[in-house]
């Protein structure tokens, strides 16, 4: 996987994953893009989404949300 895939894909899943998703899945379709470059991609833009959608919830969330959040991950 290339290097500049892995910083875009962080940044892409900070606030959403539909896009980079649609955009991967669409890649892949049409063999302008590996099947495992996609999947990768998708899968760091959910990681990192997740994790600040997580921090959020733990952060500005009730303790017991915050707590619920964290035992999901």
């Amino acid at each position: 996987l290339p290097a500049q895939f892995d910083l875009v894909n962080e940044y892409s899943g900070l606030a959403d994953v539909d896009a980079i998703t649609m955009d991967m899945a669409s890649k892949s379709h049409d063999g302008s893009l590996a099947v495992l470059v996609a999947a990768t991609t998708i899968l760091i833009a959910t990681t990192s989404n997740n994790i600040v959608k997580g921090s959020l919830a733990w952060r500005f969330g009730e303790k017991k949300f915050g707590r619920s959040v964290a035992k999901g991950f």
